[in-house]
């Protein structure tokens, strides 16, 4: 018998090879509605936390594609996303040696209208996940954004990356509404996630601009 969330998982890539997850049901939305940082635990030693440096690229593009969950990346598209819409010096890496362990970024977007600074591409190598790098490097663009001119900080998920939503909610996101396939699709999630995180289900009517 197939699991709740497998089934989000093959509900989600239908959507996604149909193109109706970008014509009709966007990705998830979640809202980071505070003015301070989530509290995580201290990294694990031996990792170390830096911005983008040139040369940054080949190993920027293996761990996106080893991750598994974002698509296919190669040199140009790299290159058109540090143009196109990451805010400069927001792009972070969580290092082990030589190797891009973790990273995530901050994007100049509009979001259901709204001028929006967006946690992106965050993703973790499979070689270090369960070591908290994810949280690590998410708070770190967290902190870049908050530091920012004030806009809503926001993040976008797929309905199937539980493990990464269970991560966000801890950090203190928040699911918002702003799309009406959201509501049944939230509670869905959520009841996959089960009772240990009901409380991180306030509804929040417009949640991008409130």
């Amino acid at each position: 018998m197939l699991s709740v969330d497998f089934k989000l998982f093959l509900r989600s890539l239908k959507r996604r090879l149909s193109g109706q997850n970008e014509q009709n049901e966007p990705q998830l939305l979640m809202r980071y509605p505070h003015q301070f940082l989530p509290l995580i635990e201290p990294p694990v030693e031996g990792y170390v936390l830096r911005p983008y440096r040139e040369g940054d690229d080949s190993g920027w593009m293996e761990l996106l594609n080893t991750n598994g969950q974002l698509g296919v990346w190669d040199q140009n598209r790299i290159r058109s996303e540090i143009k196109s819409s990451v805010v400069e010096g927001s792009q972070l890496f969580v290092v082990h040696g030589e190797q891009i362990a973790a990273l995530a970024s901050v994007h100049d977007r509009r979001v259901f209208g709204v001028e929006s600074w967006e946690i992106g591409w965050v993703a973790t190598h499979p070689e270090h996940r369960g070591k908290g790098l994810g949280r690590w490097v998410t708070t770190a663009a967290i902190e870049v954004a908050l530091g920012l001119p004030p806009r809503p900080i926001v993040l976008r998920t797929d309905d199937y990356r539980i493990p990464a939503i269970k991560v966000y909610l801890k950090l203190g996101f928040l699911p918002t509404y702003d799309h009406v396939s959201y509501s049944h699709r939230w509670r869905n999630v959520f009841l996959t996630l089960g009772g240990d995180y009901a409380g991180y289900n306030p509804v929040l009517e417009k949640g991008v601009a409130s």
